[in-house]
């Protein structure tokens, strides 16, 4: 009895000793990639129905709302939009919007381009009192000439007017197009000269690496 009590004593020890060895051993399975995200099937449809050339103003409404709830309150917000008359439009709707408004005194919205006054321009410089935010939505005039420092938030159109030479009407045109990279980059370094700072850019990831012109066609 004795030793068939050492006999199970000593097996054991080996069962345990073997289970040890094999953790021990790499297994020679090879490990699974880390799963790559896929796009679903609605992503990808509502992506193929995105139209670029038309600036979404309900989409950067929407953005503004999110990135007011998150961002401090003493930092500035930057649109770039193409035009004078595109800069109006977003601001007419956001004076419109409840969250916006000026009535309710949290928020100075500031236009920025090239037909205002020197002293208007640089209504888009001043610092609000506490607890104001303040919002410039502005043409490419904000892109290199004008530093505005308490910018946090760039929200980039990624389009552009520029005027443009036509030798067969023997005129100049106002063009619109796609920023060139360079000016992608300029407009996106508006964010954090001074403090740290984000830039959310309108336009796909496709557009920005293959399409976005390095530059306005020439004639």
């Amino acid at each position: 009895m004795g030793m068939m009590l050492i006999g199970m004593t000593v097996l054991m020890l080996l069962l345990i000793l073997l289970l040890a060895l094999q953790a021990l051993i790499p297994s020679s399975k090879p490990k699974k990639d880390k799963q790559k995200y896929v796009p679903s099937g609605v992503t990808l449809r509502n992506l193929s129905r995105l139209d670029e050339n038309r600036i979404d103003y309900d989409l950067i409404e929407l953005l503004l709302l999110l990135v007011d709830e998150s961002e401090p309150r003493d930092g500035a917000f930057l649109v770039f939009l193409p035009g004078i008359g595109e800069v109006g439009r977003l601001i007419d709707r956001l004076q419109a919007h409840p969250q916006f408004a000026a009535r309710h005194g949290k928020h100075k919205l500031v236009p920025l381009h090239s037909a205002l006054t020197p002293a208007e321009q640089r209504e888009a410089f001043k610092i609000p009192g506490p607890g104001v935010r303040k919002i410039v939505v502005a043409t490419n005039v904000a892109e290199t000439s004008v530093t505005i420092p308490d910018v946090v938030v760039v929200v980039d159109s990624g389009r552009v007017k520029e005027r443009q030479w036509d030798p067969r009407r023997g005129m100049a045109s106002l063009d619109e197009g796609w920023v060139s990279r360079a000016s992608a980059r300029q407009r996106a370094g508006r964010a954090g000269r001074v403090r740290p700072g984000k830039c959310y850019a309108m336009f796909t990831n496709k557009r920005a690496t293959l399409q976005v012109r390095d530059a306005f066609p020439k004639s």
